[in-house]
């Protein structure tokens, strides 16, 4: 990829379903049709931090994180930083990677840029994509790999092992 990549791949952890969900962890991937990039961005999100910039957090979604794997758990522990600074941290490495017009990818533009959103907004800021920007993933491999033969096994709920073995299978699906 000689020219800055033309695709995001964004994934998000959160402790609720709703857009005013606390987020606590952010993974995105770049990558275009030829394959996935280098540029990576990882960061977990301190949770008292976003809630207490008014992130909401759901009884369901937190019975549902101590269902899951210890290592799932605990790596949300590592070095988190505060929201606002994941947040900037995020708009800068879309503004400094990503052609100004790149699509950004979700599992579903409804949840993932919503949340997002929501927390940009909690800070005075604005998100670094325009809604027509954004686009679906589930949609779009549903379309192309109607049967998720080209499913993988990422770590189990970490969100850039998730955006990356998204936009591989991506990848994979419009080059098949």
């Amino acid at each position: 990829m000689k020219q800055k990549p033309t695709k995001a791949m964004i994934d998000i952890e959160t402790m609720d379903t709703l857009p005013s969900s606390a987020i606590v962890s952010i993974g995105c991937v770049l990558f275009d049709e030829s394959g996935v990039s280098d540029h990576r961005f990882y960061r977990n999100i301190d949770l008292y931090s976003s809630m207490a910039a008014g992130g909401t957090t759901g009884a369901e979604t937190i019975q549902w994180w101590m269902n899951q794997s210890s290592q799932a758990k605990q790596q949300l522990l590592e070095s988190p930083v505060p929201e606002l600074q994941g947040l900037k941290s995020l708009t800068e490495f879309l503004r400094k990677n990503l052609d100004e017009r790149g699509e950004i990818w979700a599992n579903g533009i409804s949840f993932d840029p919503v949340i997002l959103e929501s927390g940009y907004r909690r800070h005075g800021m604005n998100a670094p994509w325009m809604h027509w920007q954004l686009r679906d993933f589930r949609t779009e491999i549903k379309r192309l790999d109607p049967t998720d033969s080209l499913k993988q096994k990422p770590t189990a709920h970490n969100a850039l092992a998730d955006a990356v073995e998204q936009a591989e299978r991506l990848v994979k699906a419009w080059n098949w």
